[in-house]
């Protein structure tokens, strides 16, 4: 038997309680070869074993029902892999100042960022930040490029979302100084 996905022992458990030759249980656990019921200490071995077959074959139907069309679910290396797949196809495409095509999460700061240069978003985080012209890019100025601008533009996100500056008032601040947007 290979290991069950979540969703069949939730689709089991929830079809009611179970009961093979008196013995009432549900699916706690599943893995490779093992199944976990409920009350496992209050059967006898022979119940127990019965219990356990007709639980993996309830599992088996469950797997094979699967749809034809259905995608087969993706296997990630960790939930942080998951979870970036997941935020991934919500980005939105866009041209980075190279020239490469980029992705951003299409909230108004990011369109308004894309197609800048680092050093622009760096300038951008002075004046939103209110330090001297130059700070950020010479903080910043041991980082590759990507990361200063992603440093950069999360200083600016960050300053927004502390209510510590208004989001139009940025807008307003890069139209008016990043030669960028002047065009």
């Amino acid at each position: 038997m290979k290991a069950p996905t979540n969703n069949a022992i939730k689709w089991i458990n929830e079809s009611g309680k179970h009961t093979v030759d008196g013995y009432d249980f549900d699916i706690m656990k599943a893995g490779k070869g093992w199944i976990l019921t409920s009350g496992d200490e209050a059967a006898d071995h022979k119940t127990l074993k019965s219990a356990k077959a007709q639980a993996a074959e309830w599992i088996s139907h469950f797997e094979s029902q699967k749809s034809e069309d259905e995608e087969p679910e993706q296997e990630f290396s960790s939930r942080m892999a998951k979870a970036l797949a997941n935020a991934r196809g919500a980005y939105t495409k866009s041209v980075a100042s190279s020239g490469k095509a980029s992705l951003h999460n299409g909230d108004t700061l990011a369109t308004l960022l894309a197609g800048c240069e680092p050093e622009e978003v760096a300038l951008l985080a002075d004046l939103v930040c209110e330090s001297p012209a130059g700070t950020h890019a010479a903080k910043y100025a041991k980082l590759n490029q990507g990361q200063v601008r992603m440093n950069s533009g999360n200083k600016i996100r960050g300053r927004i979302k502390r209510e510590e500056i208004l989001e139009s008032t940025v807008i307003d601040l890069a139209k008016s100084n990043l030669d960028t947007l002047k065009a």
